[in-house]
């Protein structure tokens, strides 16, 4: 489970670094658009992974119930609102590559503690 996850965002780090290095001006949009829709897949696929696992762990405290109605009130506002309005900020602000290594370390640090 986490080894997966972890193999994964390294592929995508690794995709990410070969496309930036190789990334040339006159390079199409839809290649760009291309490679970045699979690099976000990839990460929501590590994601998919990574939080059974942390779920599997929450469900094993003491106070799981009201654990599992905390996190799913920080999810709901905390994840679906801010994390929009953060990856945008983000991303017009310093741009995509930043973005997608932000997501990449917040994808690991899931794992990592999963």
């Amino acid at each position: 489970g986490r080894e997966v996850v972890v193999v994964m965002v390294a592929t995508v780090m690794a995709v990410f670094i070969c496309t930036s290095l190789t990334r040339g001006a006159n390079e199409s949009p839809v290649v760009l658009t291309c490679v970045a829709v699979v690099e976000l897949a990839a990460l929501l696929i590590a994601l998919a992974i990574a939080t059974p696992l942390n779920a599997s762990r929450l469900n094993g405290l003491k106070d799981a119930e009201q654990s599992t109605v905390k996190l799913e009130w920080l999810k709901a506002y905390v994840g679906r609102i801010f994390g929009p309005i953060f990856s945008l900020v983000v991303q017009n602000w310093l741009g995509y590559d930043p973005l997608l290594v932000i997501l990449c370390l917040a994808t690991m640090l899931v794992a990592v503690t999963a």
